[in-house]
């Protein structure tokens, strides 16, 4: 979420005129708004992304600050700024909404502040048209906007502007790649760590087994405190019928995190979180372990489809809401690997769902290796299913009008059962206890 202050909007608007990065909007209801207005809105918006970001101010127009009624405040409390503006943007980006009240002339006033964020890499090309009264054109497909200084928006129009855009476009592609490499380098030593930690007992040599990797695309040593990164753990300790998918029975500190080692005649599982947020899990699949053994009528090795989508749905369950709860403002990469699965056959519990001799997986490592765009609930459904799809491909079950149905179904049970049993604690600030 955008942080904004009382002093720095104070400070933005005391001079009442917008500049390259403020643009005042008046105070009107987006509920009653007319599509001239909106698109107004859309190209600012548009065009501060191409300028190093901003805000779009409703309640203050030019020279004057009148603050928004109850019902215009209502109005932006539901507001479809976000939806609207992904049809006009190539790429598409979020802007953050926040509403607040700020004092003025002896008085409280009503604000929604429209956070647009910095374009990093490639501008923002509009991708749909747009006209006010008499057709005049707002936005136009293909076209480029950039704000001036004096608060105007407008199309590139010349070599010079657009040469200052694709130069920046490449300036910060090239430290994107920079930065991406050094973060998978320092993420791949946490967790090449972990896996020392897992391996130490050899344990895990006889077993087929999950090992699911957790990691944000941007390393931050201290993304999570010490005693978050234990917290999460000792809230899952004794509690395997609970909302993590992992089951520890106790917890011990580590340098820069927290982990857990479980190994008893029925579960075989580990699991070590970082400060960074690099988190990795190992268990013994129930298929081969404990008192859950499963196999085929002719003797082999199975992998129940059931007991795959709900470790997956639980993992991506928590990946695409413990993150983003704690600050995450980057993309995520979430492994999912199978160990000694070759040969393995897949089966299911569910009655009725015949999944053909023929699904077995061909390679010793079953991987699924996706890169999250958290954002919306049903994101994390829809990543839930799109991993799912992916395991059972790699069983060679590719029937897609028998497999998708399955599948959904699934991971929509899953998904229903455990985000009742969403911690309420997980919900606070996300960086404190």
């Amino acid at each position: 979420m955008a942080h904004i202050t009382e002093a720095e909007v104070l400070e933005r608007i005391e001079k009442l005129t917008g500049s390259r990065n403020l643009a005042l909007k008046g105070s009107v209801s987006w509920k009653t708004a007319d599509e001239t207005q909106k698109a107004m809105a859309f190209r600012d918006a548009l065009a501060m992304y191409n300028s190093g970001g901003g805000w779009l101010v409703f309640g203050a127009a030019e020279g004057q600050l009148t603050g928004l009624s109850a019902e215009e405040e209502a109005s932006f409390e539901s507001c479809d700024f976000n939806d609207r503006m992904k049809i006009f943007s190539q790429p598409e980006f979020k802007c953050e909404k926040v509403l607040m009240k700020v004092p003025f002339a002896g008085a409280e006033k009503q604000l929604c502040i429209i956070s647009v964020p910095a374009g990093k890499g490639y501008p923002a090309v509009c991708a749909n048209n747009a006209e006010g009264p008499g057709g005049v054109k707002i936005l136009e497909n293909g076209s480029v906007y950039i704000r001036r200084e004096d608060g105007k928006s407008e199309r590139v129009a010349n070599f010079i502007q657009m040469k200052t855009l694709l130069d920046r476009a490449v300036s910060d592609r090239l430290h994107a790649e920079e930065e991406e490499r050094d973060s998978e380098e320092k993420s791949l030593a946490e967790i090449s760590d972990a896996e020392a930690f897992f391996n130490m007992h050899g344990a895990f040599d006889s077993w087929a087994f999950w090992e699911i990797l957790c990691y944000p695309s941007v390393y931050k040593a201290n993304r999570l405190s010490l005693q978050r990164a234990n917290k999460l753990f000792e809230d899952a300790v004794g509690n395997r019928d609970g909302f993590w998918f992992f089951g520890p029975n106790k917890v011990e500190a580590v340098n820069r995190g927290a982990q857990f080692f479980t190994l008893t005649p029925e579960t075989l599982e580990c699991g070590r979180i970082y400060e960074s947020g690099v988190f990795a899990w190992r268990k013994a699949v129930p298929e081969d372990y404990g008192t859950t053994k499963m196999q085929s009528e002719d003797g082999k090795k199975v992998m129940s489809i059931d007991s795959a989508m709900e470790t997956i749905t639980r993992a991506a369950m928590f990946a695409g809401i413990f993150y983003p709860l704690n600050g995450l403002d980057c993309d995520l990469n979430f492994h999912v690997y199978i160990r000694k699965t070759e040969n393995r056959r897949l089966v299911s519990t569910t009655p009725g769902l015949a999944v053909p001799a023929s699904a077995s997986c061909k390679v010793e490592s079953a991987s699924v290796l996706k890169r999250f765009k958290l954002g919306e609930i049903d994101l994390v459904r829809k990543n839930s299913i799109d991993a799912g799809m992916d395991m059972a491909s790699l069983f060679n079950w590719h029937d897609s009008e028998v497999v998708l149905p399955a599948v959904m179904k699934m991971a929509d049970s899953v998904f229903k059962r455990y985000i009742k049993k969403f911690p309420s604690w997980l919900a606070g600030d996300g960086h404190g206890a």
